[in-house]
């Protein structure tokens, strides 16, 4: 069944990147990996030298790429374990750890109704509740080869509750039988625990997944406000058909907002950045202060109209984190 699913996916990488992998961003994941050394992922993302930017989105020598998106140059995973296969191992047991440290705090709330699930005397009887074991544990076991990310645990956590909705159809008798087997059953606290635990179950649910929006990283980017602003700015003035225009930026929210086609900006000076967005039909440039800050190139690039005739400023705003667009003059 593995096979059947993933093999369109594997042949689709392969017809893209010439090479068997296992993403289509394996490269940058590896990149990623390497430059974060024991760090987790948004440590090394947000680390102050700002080591991935510049690694990934710097030019090639010719100037018509970006390092880190190079399709044809993409990591073959089987050459990445053979070039180094101790420091590949090293890096996969630090994956684990920090893999299990992560499910352990994702687990929390569904923990009893999990715990409960093994007292079933036929859990591995039917194929459902084998495949939602199952499952999990590929994923488990492939992403150590990369990088872990708190949002990846959440297909792992969605096939273990699966997995545990029979120990919370079987709480009541589990307790029961544990209390039998250490002779507390006709105690009045652990016979109000038998039949009240579903109800604490799901109290201890619905409480620790209300936690993850405080204490998670899903949702731990701040919401681009100005970028909104923006690419509505494009939409309305312009009133292009979809697509039709070309906006190049470190993240695609102006290209989303405004219905554009995005292209990456790469890590460069104003005279680079004009020459790569005409190598690639691009009509605007975002430069803003929320994803550009920590670049060397920022206070260039911000005032690239000044140095250059080719750009004009066409949209700035500064009511929330300065973001500025420059139109470009073919």
């Amino acid at each position: 069944i593995v096979v059947l699913i993933v093999s369109p996916y594997m042949m689709f990488l392969k017809n893209y990147t010439g090479k068997f992998a296992l993403s289509g961003k394996s490269k940058n994941a590896v990149i990623i990996g390497e430059l974060g050394g024991d760090k987790t992922y948004h440590e090394a993302i947000n680390a102050p030298d700002n080591p991935y930017d510049k690694t990934v989105f710097s030019l090639t020598e010719d100037k018509t790429q970006m390092k880190g998106w190079i399709k044809d140059k993409n990591t073959s995973l089987i050459k990445y374990i053979m070039k180094n296969p101790l420091n590949v191992v090293r890096r996969y047991l630090k994956n684990i750890l920090q893999e299990i440290e992560l499910l352990i705090k994702l687990l929390i709330p569904i923990f009893l109704p999990l715990f409960f699930t093994f007292f079933n005397r036929e859990l591995f009887s039917r194929k459902v509740r084998l495949i939602c074991i199952i499952f999990p544990m590929i994923f488990f076991f492939i992403y150590p080869l990369f990088l872990i990310l708190e949002r990846q645990m959440l297909i792992i956590v969605v096939f273990l509750i699966l997995f545990s909705s029979s120990g919370f159809s079987l709480s009541q008798t589990a307790i029961g039988e544990l209390a039998g087997y250490y002779g507390i059953k006709k105690n009045r606290a652990v016979l109000l625990l038998i039949k009240n635990i579903k109800i604490i179950i799901i109290v201890l649910f619905l409480a620790g997944s209300g936690a993850y929006v405080k204490y998670s990283h899903f949702g731990s980017n701040p919401w681009p406000v100005e970028h909104k602003k923006a690419g509505f700015f494009l939409k309305t003035a312009l009133s292009p058909a979809y697509e039709q225009l070309n906006v190049m930026g470190r993240k695609p929210f102006v290209s989303f907002y405004s219905d554009a086609r995005f292209t990456m900006l790469p890590y460069a000076g104003s005279v680079d950045v004009i020459n790569f967005a005409k190598l690639f039909k691009v009509d605007y440039i975002v430069v803003d202060e929320r994803f550009l800050q920590k670049w060397e190139y920022y206070n260039e690039i911000q005032e690239m109209h000044k140095y250059s005739d080719e750009v004009e400023l066409a949209y700035e705003d500064d009511s929330g984190m300065p973001i500025r667009l420059f139109k470009i003059n073919y």
